[in-house]
């Protein structure tokens, strides 16, 4: 089977590398479109125009099976609107933000923070959960921070936003980005739940896979819209440049 991610950065590429992990046997192809990130501040139709013709080259080109959209921007801001022009793809997205609320009415209720991107958070889709009693922060600038490469930068500021909410244990990294600092934050705040989106999509595609095999060697594919040097020096993968 062949997934495609997709992500306006490293997001999707931290999402693929875990799932491939978890089911190695299957076909992975990640498109990140470095050229334009970050989504967060951008509108619903500059989104869709981005991410358009990524979904279509994924689909139509790549003859993928399924598609994650790995980015809670998109996923909140324009997944429904590229469905409504191509409603043949319905059934063969998997959207990050509807794998991740399945996960969540899995828990059992608590008070949770909720740190995403400013668009995600102004959508509201993970601070009006019915069963949690949600505190959502917005982390501008936290995306760039990661994808620089300041990971000194992007904990301090992490760090800031959960001291502001001592009684808050039970954390949701709203951002794929947010999941390449989990194990910093892990090691500093013990006394906090992480909850990454890649868990996430492992439960999506556990029920996906469940009644199906597979023996086909699996393997993987790197494709960005920006300069592939940049990826291929910090993750030591052979990264294509697609236009």
């Amino acid at each position: 089977m062949t997934f495609g991610f997709f992500d306006s950065g490293m997001g999707g590429l931290f999402m693929m590398e875990s799932c491939i992990q978890i089911y190695p046997n299957h076909t992975y192809i990640y498109v990140g479109d470095t050229a334009h990130l970050p989504y967060g501040p951008r509108s619903t139709g500059k989104i869709l125009s981005l991410m358009s013709p990524h979904l279509l080259w994924l689909f139509e080109e790549q003859q993928c099976d399924y598609v994650i959209i790995a980015c809670n921007t998109a996923g909140v801001a324009a997944t429904k609107d590229f469905i409504k022009l191509h409603p043949e793809y319905q059934s063969r997205i998997i959207n990050i933000v509807d794998a991740t609320l399945n996960y969540l009415h899995t828990l059992e209720s608590c008070e949770m923070l909720v740190l995403a991107t400013q668009g995600t958070i102004n959508h509201g889709v993970y601070t009006s959960l019915p069963d949690h009693i949600v505190t959502g922060v917005a982390m501008p600038g936290l995306v760039d921070l990661i994808e620089s490469g300041d990971v000194a930068g992007a904990e301090a500021m992490v760090y800031d936003a959960l001291l502001y909410h001592p009684r808050i244990h039970t954390v949701l990294l709203a951002c794929t980005h947010y999941a390449y600092l989990a194990q910093a934050l892990q090691s500093a705040f013990p006394q906090y739940q992480f909850i990454t989106q890649d868990v996430c999509l492992h439960k999506a595609l556990e029920q996906l896979l469940q009644k199906t095999t597979s023996d086909e060697t699996g393997s993987s594919t790197y494709y960005v819209s920006g300069d592939p040097s940049v990826y291929t020096e910090r993750f030591g993968k052979d990264v294509i440049q697609r236009d």
